[in-house]
């Protein structure tokens, strides 16, 4: 039990699961760096606007993902792991 609420396991490697890959700088210009602590294989990106359209999409190279053609405003990455799914809010600045 956590703060009143029982947990399964699969709650707690969700858990541990979002806190191993962290998504800086928030907000960001032109580029989210990821980092991937926990070493997870990570396939593909995409980024969703509020409304839940997909506004973005690739292939994962290096730790970077491009998001300089984006307006201004709040996303979601998601991040598409081998056999799970992380999404990481950011927030896109325009200087």
């Amino acid at each position: 039990m956590l703060n009143g609420t029982y947990l399964s396991f699969s709650t707690i490697d969700r858990r541990l699961l979002d806190d191993n890959i962290a998504v800086f700088p928030v907000p960001a210009t032109d580029r989210i760096n990821l980092v991937n602590e926990g070493d997870v294989a990570i396939n593909e990106v995409a980024v969703y606007d509020l409304s839940g359209r997909e506004v973005h999409r690739s292939l994962y190279f290096g730790n970077q993902v491009d998001i300089a053609d984006l307006p201004t405003g709040h996303f979601v990455l998601v991040i598409y792991l081998e056999n799970d799914v992380v999404r990481k809010p950011f927030i896109k600045w325009s200087e």
